[in-house]
């Protein structure tokens, strides 16, 4: 069994991670290369990413509350959180699929959901198939999402530190070519129902409003992620018009992001 770890949760217990999230940062730990970084505009997607290939991300947040109550009775509204990889990247969108490790929350009418999930390309790389972790969360809870992804096998990991409902997961699937990582929040598309795929930016809606995220510890490449090649940021914009901002990531904190929700 292949088990990817952050940084922080290798050395911090429970505890101690959520009073790291809760200390502010000092000004010199302010990245200067992700304080000059303009976020892209892209639909569906808010965060940090490369271009670069790459074969391991990590990263770790306090999974937020939704607010479900402005979402029409029927409809579907909502996101995940955590790392996502696309094969075939070119820096903002891919044609193919790649290994996905993430907490969902969304919105089926006014009642809101949160669950655990992997994600894995089919074997004609064609589309993604939906596996689910099987580790329970709710909103405070800190969670660890990794992906470790070569040309012949991914492995994705899942761990629940939240006091009372730590849990852990680990599922292995079919490996992806030209792999790029994703930290941050990703659209999800659904019906009455419940949500049907992942990333899906070219008719996203607005994402369903959360308060504001921390994410964490973040790696890419088993380094930190400040030190990524090709290192850029998203923003989730109104694909009729990218004036308006959904979801932003802030500049990097020494490893440390937010990302706020503003539909």
């Amino acid at each position: 069994m292949r088990v990817t770890r952050g940084l922080i949760t290798a050395a911090l217990g429970a505890g101690a991670l959520v009073a790291a999230i809760a200390a502010p940062a000092s000004a010199a730990s302010v990245s200067t290369r992700s304080a000059a970084l303009t976020p892209v505009s892209e639909p569906g997607w808010a965060g940090y990413y490369t271009n670069d290939v790459e074969v391991q991300a990590a990263t770790t947040f306090v999974v937020p509350r939704i607010d479900c109550s402005g979402n029409p009775a029927g409809s579907f509204a909502g996101q995940a959180l955590g790392v996502t990889f696309l094969s075939n990247y070119n820096g903002t969108t891919g044609p193919g699929y790649g290994p996905n490790s993430v907490v969902r929350e969304y919105c089926v009418g006014h009642t809101a959901y949160y669950d655990t999930e992997f994600y894995f390309s089919n074997s004609a790389g064609t589309n993604e198939v939906a596996i689910p972790a099987g580790v329970p969360v709710r909103p405070g809870d800190v969670v660890e999402t990794s992906v470790h992804v070569t040309a012949s096998e991914s492995v994705d990991t899942l761990v629940n530190l939240g006091a009372g409902r730590r849990g852990f997961a680990q599922r292995t699937g079919p490996g992806a070519t030209d792999a790029a990582p994703n930290l941050g929040l990703v659209a999800v598309s659904g019906t009455a129902t419940g949500p049907n795929e992942i990333g899906s930016p070219a008719d996203s809606s607005p994402p369903a409003p959360s308060n504001r995220v921390v994410f964490f510890g973040n790696q890419i490449g088993n380094q930190p992620l400040s030190d990524a090649a090709g290192l850029g940021a998203e923003e989730w914009t109104d694909p009729s018009n990218a004036s308006v901002v959904w979801a932003a990531p802030s500049a990097l904190a020494g490893e440390s992001f937010t990302l706020t929700v503003t539909p």
